[in-house]
């Protein structure tokens, strides 16, 4: 008879803040569907979480969109008043998400954006902003994207 090893899983609770700001960088850069309305939002996340990484968080939600507003102040003195919580967890998290996408595999964005990705640093950057803001249903976003993404905290 044949035995497997138990697979083990860690909670996202106990991880260093590293390794959460990592794999919450990698879940802006790769899930642009956490910017929509969609009920499913987080499932593809999720699922990475635990079959990549071998983590699981039962409040997944909760670290990206669960309270209220906040305002953003940008470096270049900008203010985005009563942004989501959202746009305030990707502007605290900005140099994950653009590590992210430093590391990220041409093939892999092709699978996770559903598109071909362009080529170059700043030609992606801009395309997952326009897939972000599309996501969102809200093209108007894509501006509030790059300003705070290009404004790490």
């Amino acid at each position: 008879m044949e035995t497997n090893a138990p697979l083990t899983v860690r909670t996202f609770y106990n991880l260093s803040p590293e390794e959460k700001g990592s794999m919450k960088g990698y879940a802006f850069m790769h899930y642009v569907k956490i910017f929509s309305g969609k009920q499913d939002k987080y499932a593809r996340h999720a699922n990475w979480r635990l079959w990549e990484k071998s983590v699981i968080d039962l409040r997944l939600r909760d670290k990206f969109t669960s309270w209220g507003r906040r305002n953003i102040v940008l470096r270049n003195g900008k203010k985005l008043n009563k942004a989501f919580k959202i746009f305030v967890i990707l502007h605290k998290n900005t140099r994950y998400v653009m590590q992210a996408l430093r590391d990220a595999k041409a093939v892999q964005l092709k699978k996770d954006w559903g598109e071909k990705p362009k080529t170059g640093f700043e030609n992606r950057l801009n395309q997952w902003a326009e897939l972000a803001a599309k996501k969102s249903g809200n093209p108007g976003i894509k501006r509030k994207l790059l300003d705070i993404i290009k404004d790490p905290e």
